[in-house]
């Protein structure tokens, strides 16, 4: 079961209304081995993606200058493409399309960032919105990212690390253990574009 947390980095943000939005992958999180609730408190691998809504903006200050740029919301998932996790049901309603157990298994998260999609936002009983699923863009559509594509995992440089807001570094932070890194003489990962108009 997907763990849902708005994007609040510790200030009082404007949520993404309820509905269907077009959005854009911006920033992909791997936070390792995070503790569980004490509803499911198992330990699981969770990753984090962000979306930002061009369609719904924003003013904020950063550096003491004003500045206006889309709103956005994430979603944590366990970290499986298991034919039942949330996390694959929501790349296949993305990308318009069922993947094999061998396209699943291969897959590159990291192919999201940057990808535009529709989003389904919907209000909690909190009063807070939350991202309930994903659909393909438009065929038309053409859009990019505003801010700046942001990968951060295991082996990602300390850069990567000190862009994250401060809440999910914390996350990071505060993972059971550190993921072991998994030498390889070269990527199993493979790209699935057969001339379609699947995003990834």
């Amino acid at each position: 079961m997907a763990m849902n947390l708005p994007v609040s980095g510790g200030r009082d943000f404007k949520n993404v209304p309820g509905g269907m939005h077009l959005a854009i992958c911006n920033l992909l999180v791997d936070a390792g081995l995070q503790p569980g609730s004490p509803k499911f408190p198992q330990v699981k691998h969770r990753i984090y993606l962000r979306f930002e809504t061009p369609g719904h903006r924003v003013e904020y200050e950063h550096d003491g200058k004003k500045i206006e740029g889309p709103l956005t919301i994430g979603n944590w998932y366990v970290a499986s493409m298991n034919s039942k996790s949330i996390l694959r049901q929501h790349l296949e309603g993305w990308r318009g399309k069922r993947f094999t157990d061998e396209e699943a298994g291969a897959f590159d998260i990291e192919t999201v960032l940057g990808k535009p999609c529709t989003i389904m936002v919907m209000e909690g009983e909190d009063g807070k919105t939350y991202l309930r699923g994903i659909g393909p863009a438009p065929k038309s559509c053409s859009i990019k990212a505003e801010n700046p594509l942001l990968f951060y995992g295991p082996d990602s440089p300390r850069e990567a690390y000190d862009k994250l807001p401060e809440w999910l570094r914390k996350k990071i932070d505060a993972q059971v253990k550190p993921e072991p890194v998994q030498a390889s003489g070269g990527s199993d990962y493979q790209s699935w574009d057969d001339g379609s108009d699947i995003p990834f």
